[in-house]
């Protein structure tokens, strides 16, 4: 088993940062502009291993169904015939906020890499402790982006390469985002501490 700070093609900070502090500020006030708590998604973890709040929302979605519905994982993206490529508006109350600001730089970033332009989904993600995925390979996705906003040392990412070695890595909060394929290699989250992290998630379709 081997620990590193980075797993280059397939996990690694990109040529970007943003303000930790200036972030969870930004996610307050959409919080407030949208009347809502933070604490709704606090509580589903207690049920739930992970859970989600949309940023980004299909078309013809109004009201609270622009965060709330079509919010699971791929399997049931799938089953309700959504694809991640399909959330192509954003919240309408992100309008001036520095999370916004930070996610346009990251999707000019991709763009300008790998020369075509971003379609996908935005989500806050929260984490519980003491939880682990099975190792996988997202085949439905090329890319994704993860800006850590609240996590644990204890939190890692493990990496299964063709040898079944496992690589782990810690993408810490301090202001890095992260470049993940998580389609070319088999990987996981191990949760092993004591608070749920908070990723905002970036997540392309095929």
């Amino acid at each position: 088993m081997i620990i590193t700070d980075r797993l280059d093609p397939y996990c690694y900070p990109i040529d970007a940062t943003f303000n930790v502090d200036k972030l969870k500020e930004s996610i307050n006030i959409l919080f407030d502009r949208l009347d809502i708590s933070q604490d709704i998604f606090y509580d589903e973890l207690k049920i739930k291993s992970a859970t989600s709040f949309n940023l980004t929302h299909l078309p013809n979605l109004q009201g609270i169904a622009r965060w709330k519905k079509y919010r699971g994982g791929h399997e049931k993206m799938q089953e309700a015939g959504v694809k991640e490529e399909d959330f192509l508006e954003f919240l309408s109350e992100l309008t001036g906020l520095y999370l916004k600001e930070v996610i346009d730089n990251v999707l000019s970033i991709h763009n300008l890499k790998f020369d075509h332009k971003f379609q996908g989904r935005c989500q806050l993600l929260w984490l519980r402790p003491c939880h682990a995925y099975r190792l996988h390979r997202d085949m439905h996705t090329a890319h994704r982006y993860h800006l850590p906003v609240t996590t644990d040392e204890n939190c890692l990412w493990a990496f299964e390469n063709p040898n079944r070695d496992i690589t782990l890595c810690h993408t810490p909060a301090d202001g890095r985002i992260w470049y993940l394929n998580p389609k070319d290699i088999k990987h996981s989250v191990i949760h092993m501490g004591s608070q749920p992290r908070l990723h905002v998630l970036l997540t392309t379709g095929s």
